[in-house]
């Protein structure tokens, strides 16, 4: 049998980086390792950064040391992007990935930068955020007072004379002045409303917009407007204040008194009792607060009187005629389980009319057959 003879293979040594060199090309080492450190002079100053098992310990370091060793490394290095410090032969993958964790890399590189706008021969230096992509302006880092300057000089190169057509124009700009309340020093309008209702005088503030600043009244006087801008326009039901002044309908609807009670309830009572006068009696049916009819507030019998009534009245003789008309009360019965009650003399006088009505039919089919 032939033996098997091992041979002798002389293993290849590993390479392997050292992480003190990371970045930096093994020709050409820079720095020197002490005391635990790595040493190294960026732009004619020493940086000391931690060491431990020969991996560089940039968490060690604070955020001010780690931002002045990325600036002087970046300038070194001419490093002007991010994704150069984060790959390639000058990298520091390690610091990369702190700087952004600690949100630190826009102070190396920052991102903000400014767009120039020449208005009738006016320079105007607008900042960008973002990655300075056009129309990303970032207006709430401008003063007020620029920001003021820009804006008449804006509407008075396009025209605009109204607070909307601004908003239409250019909306960040509408925003950022709107936010910072500065609207009334760039379009003068009209403060107060002042309007003859009833015989009464009534001064109503106005908005940004030029609308009524419902919100600058007291509920005394929003009441004392309503009560007479509907007796100026002979308004009697909420519907015809929807369809006349929807937004002063809503905020009576909103707003609220000290006790709860709504502003809309104080103009237009709501009524308690629906009084009805079914087959010659009167009944008084009780309402919610919605205004609809409050069976389960009614007593059995007095469910069963008006129910019977008021299928009386309409000549309701069917269940599903009752649903159809009234489908309330219907509900209302069939929980109560009180349909029969109903029903019971309805349909027995229906079954009495079926046999009268058969009787003379063959009362009258025999007297023909003599």
């Amino acid at each position: 049998m032939r033996q098997r003879t091992s041979r002798a293979t002389s293993a290849k040594p590993r390479t392997t980086t050292d992480p003190l060199t990371e970045g930096i090309s093994p020709k050409k080492p820079e720095g020197t390792i002490k005391d635990g450190f790595w040493c190294i002079t960026l732009q004619g100053k020493e940086f000391r950064v931690p060491i431990k098992a020969k991996n560089k310990r940039w968490s060690a370091m604070t955020s001010e040391e780690l931002v002045d060793f990325a600036r002087a490394y970046c300038k070194e290095k001419r490093i002007t992007q991010r994704k150069e410090l984060a790959m390639g032969q000058k990298a520091l993958p390690g610091l990369t990935v702190l700087l952004r964790q600690k949100k630190l890399l826009g102070e190396i590189f920052p991102r903000e930068k400014f767009e120039e706008v020449f208005i009738d021969g006016t320079s105007f230096m607008i900042p960008l955020y973002g990655r300075g992509k056009k129309g990303d302006r970032n207006w709430d880092v401008m003063a007020d007072d620029e920001l003021v300057r820009f804006t008449k000089a804006y509407c008075k190169k396009h025209g605009i004379l109204h607070i909307r057509e601004l908003a239409k124009k250019l909306g960040g700009l509408y925003g950022a002045i709107n936010d910072k309340n500065l609207l009334d020093k760039i379009f003068s309008r009209e403060k107060c409303n002042v309007l003859f209702l009833a015989g009464k005088e009534f001064v109503v503030r106005l908005n940004h917009h030029g609308n009524r600043d419902w919100q600058s009244m007291s509920d005394k006087e929003m009441i004392a407007f309503a009560k007479a801008y509907c007796k100026e326009y002979g308004i009697t039901k909420i519907v015809q204040l929807v369809d006349k002044d929807i937004s002063l309908e809503l905020t009576l609807r909103n707003r609220r008194t000290k006790k709860g009670i709504r502003l809309l309830d104080l103009i237009f009572p709501r009524k308690k009792f629906e009084e009805m006068i079914l087959d010659g009696k009167e009944f008084k049916i009780p309402l919610n607060a919605q205004g609809r009819r409050n069976w389960s507030t009614i007593a059995n019998e007095k469910l069963v009187e008006f129910a019977k009534a008021y299928c009386k009245e309409i000549q309701i003789v069917k269940r599903s005629q009752l649903e159809t008309n009234d489908n309330g009360l219907y509900h209302a019965l069939h929980r109560r389980k009180l349909l029969d009650l109903v029903f019971s003399e309805i349909e027995k006088a229906q079954e009495l009319t079926i046999l009268a009505d058969l009787a003379s039919a063959l009362e009258s089919f025999g007297g023909s057959g003599k």
